[in-house]
């Protein structure tokens, strides 16, 4: 079979366009997967992060670490940064001296002086829905999705009204959690302790 001009032709020009299409399709492919991977691996850290809230975290100390870490932000200087990057990205040097139960908890961004009250925001997932822990200072009771102690709350985008299943599957988690807390407490309180 003989080729023809006609023919080579075409195909030179079908090969420079599928190369250019291709040139322009795997850079965006490419960027596509990196999103897709990074979300995955934010999504896993936060569940984490959500479930050493709701079953390991000593409430209580946690939100004695976010006032101290807000009375520090708010008489520095760094009080004219609303937040600070921990473990999304560049990690912020400030972090390094945050103290261990707020770091625990693998937080995407720690805001201070969330509301302009001096409240603390541990922003465990982070983007449009985005979930985490508010503590209020002193003397302010808070008010978020769901109440852990006085002055700490759970926080979650999706927790409202139109999505009353996703509100009832944190609500049972929070519960869980708060048992499972209790019975842990039980059992070291009945274990007696070395002198």
């Amino acid at each position: 079979m003989r080729l023809s001009r006609r023919r080579v032709i075409v195909g030179v020009v079908a090969l420079v366009v599928l190369v250019l299409a291709a040139r322009s399709v795997i850079p965006t492919v490419a960027l596509l997967v990196v999103f897709i991977v990074s979300d995955w691996r934010w999504l896993q850290q936060a569940a984490q992060g959500r479930k050493h809230l709701f079953f390991e975290t000593d409430y209580a100390k946690l939100l004695a670490a976010c006032r101290t870490l807000s009375r520090r932000t708010v008489t520095d200087e760094s009080r004219s940064r609303p937040y600070f990057e921990v473990y999304l990205g560049k990690r912020d040097p400030e972090t390094l001296s945050f103290q261990p139960m707020i770091l625990d908890l693998k937080p995407a961004r720690v805001f201070t002086d969330f509301h302009g009250g001096g409240e603390v925001c541990i922003e465990l997932m982070p983007g449009l829905e985005w979930f985490g822990v508010m503590a209020f200072p002193e003397g302010n009771e808070g008010h978020e999705s769901v109440k852990l102690i006085e002055g700490l709350w759970y926080v979650d985008s999706e927790y409202c009204d139109p999505y009353p299943e996703y509100m009832s599957r944190i609500n049972d988690i929070a519960e869980k959690g708060r048992q499972w807390r209790a019975r842990r407490a039980a059992a070291r309180a009945q274990t007696p302790q070395p002198e």
